[in-house]
């Protein structure tokens, strides 16, 4: 598992030893914003993160969302940048400032890089 700032996202065994600071990245095609109501598949409900839309940005074919999540602890404006095809999620209404809840799947959190505690 990784600690994200408080999160705790499920993530491929991976090398590394308990406490041990990492990077990790996310594929972007692996973020997916969840419909309410919906059920959600086991390969996605493990990550499941709550927060809200801070900005939406069309480009092209795609869109770009910002995502803030509740529970980190900081003060960036977006914490996720969120890249989907256009005409995706377009039943779903996606303002700034609404609530909505993404699910990270587990394959798709990638270690790249890990620093040593002891610095």
């Amino acid at each position: 598992t990784i600690d994200w700032q408080g999160i705790t996202l499920r993530a491929p065994p991976q090398a590394g030893q308990v406490g041990q600071m990492v990077t990790f990245y996310i594929r972007p095609e692996e973020i997916k914003i969840i419909y309410p109501g919906r059920p959600v598949a086991d390969a996605i409900g493990q990550n499941m993160i709550t927060g809200i839309v801070a900005a939406r940005a069309p480009r092209g074919a795609n869109s770009v969302l910002y995502f803030k999540a509740r529970a980190l602890p900081n003060n960036r404006p977006y914490d996720l940048e969120i890249r989907y095809p256009a005409l995706a999620y377009r039943d779903l209404p996606l303002r700034d400032g609404d609530e909505v809840t993404i699910a990270l799947r587990r394959a798709g959190i990638l270690v790249i890089a890990d620093h040593s505690m002891e610095k």
